[in-house]
């Protein structure tokens, strides 16, 4: 439960289409009593499923009726995510290693969630080309 007076969506769905035709969703709820983070992946020819909590990666193709399932075990904040990136960030602030995630997209995710939260806000859809083709002319 938020105690602050903090602005926090607590539950937001984004539809997004890509230059190519490529169609997407975005569904997050912070307050819903099973505890999963996943994210999705539909695709023509098989589904991508990530569930953070327990580290588990599922993968089903259209044309084989078996799934393949892998299970990480590093578990904490994000699925053990927040561990990981402290470590990526300290290694390349201390040690002078290469970032995993490239600025630009870095960049490019937070120009989507900027968009997600203004479309919420004026209540339309925001059209970020311009703002992506800006970017591309920056950082090729």
């Amino acid at each position: 439960m938020f105690t602050s007076d903090a602005d926090v969506v607590d539950h937001q769905v984004v539809i997004g289409e890509c230059e190519n035709g490529v169609k997407l969703t975005f569904h997050v709820n912070t307050h819903a009593p099973l505890a999963e983070r996943r994210q999705v992946l539909f695709g023509t020819h098989a589904t991508l499923e990530g569930e953070f909590g327990s580290g588990r990666l599922r993968l089903r193709e259209v044309d084989r009726p078996v799934e393949e399932t892998c299970t990480g075990d590093e578990h904490g904040g994000h699925g053990g995510a927040d561990l990981a990136m402290g470590r990526d960030l300290a290694a390349s602030l201390l040690d002078g290693a290469p970032f995993p995630v490239l600025a630009k997209a870095a960049l490019e995710a937070g120009l989507a969630a900027m968009a997600a939260d203004r479309a919420m806000v004026e209540g339309h859809v925001i059209d970020i080309t311009d703002h992506y083709a800006e970017l591309d002319r920056i950082l090729p």
